[in-house]
């Protein structure tokens, strides 16, 4: 997969940091914000979005469910 340099505020960071991302690597934490919202928007599939988060889709599915994003 191909990566890109992306430049944040450091905001942004900080509220990831806070979110229930937090306890993650700051890379995997946008990673997975980002994947789940492509996927909420409906531009990738579930398993797309479980994919770029780079979790196993079951367990992708579960942590949705724990944040109250339903992945059907």
């Amino acid at each position: 997969m191909k990566t890109a340099t992306v430049e944040l505020p450091e905001d942004i960071l900080t509220l990831l940091a806070q979110s229930r991302l937090g306890d993650r690597p700051q890379s995997d934490q946008v990673r997975i914000a980002v994947a789940i919202h492509l996927f909420q928007e409906g531009v990738i599939s579930i398993g797309k979005a479980a994919e770029l988060a780079g979790e196993p889709r079951i367990g992708f599915e579960r942590f949705l469910s724990g944040i109250g994003i339903a992945s059907v």
